[in-house]
């Protein structure tokens, strides 16, 4: 199953504020990154999801509709190459 890297969560019970997320998963050159080491790098922004019925830690990035929107974005590329420049194989 082809999973997909940003996820959308609900954050109230009518579906009024609508959360993106990331799941974790970076590639540095041709490897992967374990997804462990990311969720422990990004763990302040980490928000929990039901994930097809099981429970799941992903980044939270911004909020669909943040006035900032576009600056909440570029900061998480900023954190993500910031991450990705201290990992060392």
């Amino acid at each position: 199953m082809l999973r997909q890297l940003a996820v959308f969560k609900s954050d109230d019970e009518n579906g009024n504020k609508i959360l993106l997320c990331h799941r974790g998963r970076f590639t540095k050159f041709k490897g992967a990154i374990r997804n462990d080491i990311a969720l422990k790098y990004f763990r302040d922004s980490l928000v929990s999801i039901d994930d097809a019925g099981k429970d799941a830690n992903v980044i939270f990035v911004t909020m669909l509709g943040s006035s900032d929107l576009k600056n909440e974005i570029a900061e998480f590329i900023k954190k993500v190459k910031e991450f990705k420049s201290g990992i060392y194989y």
